[in-house]
């Protein structure tokens, strides 16, 4: 369950770098380009990928940045979480592997 996280919450994003939720919107500035997928899981993480090569993991339940790393020369278009899990694949334009990562601790 997502305790502490509103589970009926709608997580989307902007050009200007805004999460909004209904009538609460905060700004973030973690990505320097486009963020083109998000995805978030039941154990309150969520995950961003973006033009700029970053992947960005954050908890939802301290609203936080978890972990940020670049995957160099790859512009990044989509993520999704796995099944069940905090584990998550990566995609990149014109890039022929899906790349899995698993969720560490911090």
């Amino acid at each position: 369950s997502l305790e502490g996280v509103r589970q009926e919450a709608v997580v989307s994003t902007q050009s200007t770098g805004n999460f909004v939720d209904g009538s609460l919107v905060t700004e973030i500035t973690a990505h320097a380009r486009w963020v083109n997928a998000i995805d978030v899981n039941n154990n309150g993480l969520l995950v961003s990928v973006s033009e700029d090569t970053v992947v960005n993991l954050w908890d939802l339940k301290e609203f936080s940045l978890f972990h940020t790393f670049s995957i160099p020369n790859v512009q990044l278009c989509g993520v999704q979480f796995l099944q069940g899990s905090d584990d998550f694949a990566v995609s990149g334009y014109d890039m022929k592997d899906i790349l899995i990562f698993k969720k560490g601790s911090k």
